[in-house]
């Protein structure tokens, strides 16, 4: 429901897209992710990287947002003691990498705070899996006004339709990057 819903969010959107009234901002941001729920019983914090493209709407302090990120997540060392045996043993996890584009709309003025609901589609493992995203923001224009500071904080699941076998994946991610 969540995904049809957001859909035709993302597809009113489009329909009202229109470049005279303010010009499309491209942006690059770098930052922090952390694994959250199950994910972090297999992964360590790491680091990330992306581009992220606003498009202006016809709709007051309303944009369409898009975009691809990178996440590296280092893989986690789980060692158990077994009493019955009286030996440890060791599982190393491999290192998790994410390749994520999103899509959504942008809740906010060019400057100031802004919120992003996004669906996401994300590579990792191999596999394809789509996702959601919900981030909070804040935009701050600098010395020379067309350039902006964008800070957020985005929290992403990874694979809304996961199999019986995987885990929730779920990232915390904190970002800092420039918008043009």
């Amino acid at each position: 429901m969540k995904k049809i819903a957001m859909t035709l969010v993302i597809g009113f959107l489009i329909s009202n897209v229109t470049l005279v009234q303010a010009k499309t901002s491209f942006g690059i941001n770098g930052g922090l992710s952390f694994p959250a729920g199950e994910m972090n019983e297999i992964a360590n914090g790491g680091l990330g990287f992306g581009t992220v493209f606003i498009i202006p709407t016809s709709i007051p302090i309303t944009g369409l947002t898009f975009g691809a990120n990178f996440f590296y997540l280092s893989g986690k060392t789980i060692s158990r003691y077994s009493p019955y045996s009286d030996y440890y043993s060791s599982y190393e996890y491999e290192p998790v990498k994410v390749f994520s584009v999103f899509v959504g709309p942008q809740f906010g003025k060019e400057k100031g705070p802004y919120f992003v609901p996004a669906i996401n589609g994300n590579i990792y493992d191999g596999r394809f899996r789509s996702g959601f995203d919900v981030g909070l923001g804040f935009i701050k224009p600098l010395a020379s006004g067309r350039t902006k500071l964008n800070l957020c904080f985005k929290t992403s699941l990874l694979n809304l339709s996961k199999n019986d076998h995987e885990i929730r994946a779920y990232l915390v991610r904190i970002l800092a990057g420039l918008n043009f």
